[in-house]
């Protein structure tokens, strides 16, 4: 099998999200720690209503989505997204920019919680800060490994 580019996936995955067909991918990058990591397999449905604050979306304005979650609104037909170990929030995007909604979530073959709601916001957030926090000490007084 050949592994496919990240804009042919994203574009295939577009394409499919739109005509309200199910999408599955092995997730890459770190942004949604500890919720989804690196290699966690995620399936996503296509987004049919407005998203509610905790939904983790997929977002089509760049290459491999990203998956990220949404942190607030709607404000003026906006949502507030945000990678859940990110330090800040990505943007403010309408609801026509996400594609999809995560549905289930599987690490090592086994299926997990997806969380949603406020409670996964606060969660994400605690958690993110946390990580980063752990991580200037060590680089701090450990020195960079």
């Amino acid at each position: 099998m050949l592994p496919l580019d990240a804009a042919i996936t994203a574009s295939l995955s577009n394409e499919l999200l739109a005509k309200g067909e199910s999408i599955q991918f092995v997730a890459r990058g770190q942004s949604m720690w500890p919720f989804i990591i690196d290699g966690d397999t995620v399936l996503l449905e296509p987004l049919v209503h407005q998203p509610c604050v905790g939904d983790v979306v997929l977002l089509k304005k760049t290459e491999t989505g990203p998956l990220h979650r949404v942190v607030a609104g709607p404000h003026q037909g906006r949502f507030r997204v945000w990678g859940d170990a990110l330090p800040r929030p990505d943007a403010w995007v309408r609801a026509d920019e996400m594609l999809g909604r995560l549905v289930r979530r599987q690490r090592d073959g086994v299926d997990k919680t997806v969380y949603g709601g406020f409670q996964a916001v606060l969660m994400a957030r605690v958690l993110g800060t946390s990580r980063r926090f752990i991580s200037k000490i060590k680089r701090g007084f450990l020195g960079s490994r």
